[in-house]
């Protein structure tokens, strides 16, 4: 979002700090009640920069985040979002890929997985954070997703690189593979596992509702601030 009073002038007569952080605080201002009451579902997508600033409560560390980051755009963004997740490339995924030029075969990156981390969250638990795979394009891969839930449910077995899936309803879908290209390529033919993780999702993923008799004083964690500390993260 590029102010007006930016993008109509000069580079060099721009001289005013803080134009950016100013028109998102008034936008949300005027439409945040509108999304509610319209049922939209409005979605920003934000950078993350190493923090700078030095003061001292932060000692080096971000004031707002204390993990060592900062977003662009003040703070009128974080203040108005309903949920913040925040996402971070833990690993990228190489494979060997013939040149159609060169007939040789090269290492190109195929995928990248994302930790997503919900640092503030209004409607349900905060902190959460889960794992997903990108692959180059094409999107977020759920067939990995799929995968990986398999294996953590025991569904497909895992032995260092190799992978085997034993039926107990038809050989025919049996299979024992090396490597995870090939494993992806074996479970999209497999309709069979994806039935199976679709009825075991359902059953795992049930809302959890917490009644006054599941919650006693002796369970609850009371975490305190500083004044000072809670005063500038407020």
């Amino acid at each position: 979002m590029i102010p007006k009073s930016e993008y109509e002038v000069n580079l060099e007569d721009s001289k005013r700090i803080g134009y950016q952080a100013a028109l998102l605080s008034q936008f949300f201002a005027k439409n945040s009640k509108q999304f509610s009451n319209q049922g939209v579902t409005f979605i920003a997508i934000n950078q993350q920069k190493p923090a700078v600033v030095l003061d001292k409560y932060s000692q080096g560390i971000d004031v707002d985040s204390r993990r060592g980051y900062r977003t662009s755009g003040g703070r009128a963004l974080k203040f108005y979002a309903i949920v913040r997740i925040r996402l971070n490339a833990r690993k990228k995924e190489k494979a060997y890929v013939k040149n159609p030029l060169t007939g040789k075969p090269e290492v190109v990156p195929v995928s990248t997985t994302i930790k997503a981390e919900t640092v503030k969250n209004k409607i349900w638990y905060p902190f959460r954070s889960g794992e997903f795979v990108i692959r180059f394009g094409e999107g977020i891969d759920n067939v990995r997703s799929v995968i990986d839930l398999a294996i953590a449910n025991g569904v497909i077995q895992k032995s260092g690189s190799w992978f085997e899936y034993a039926s107990a309803v038809s050989e025919e879908n049996n299979f024992r593979v090396q490597g995870n290209e090939i494993l992806r390529t074996e479970v999209m033919e497999k309709s069979l596992i994806f039935e199976i993780q679709e009825k075991l999702i359902s059953q795992s993923s049930a809302v959890i509702k917490a009644s006054a008799a599941d919650i006693s004083d002796a369970k609850i964690v009371v975490e305190e601030f500083d004044d000072d500390e809670y005063e500038e993260e407020a």
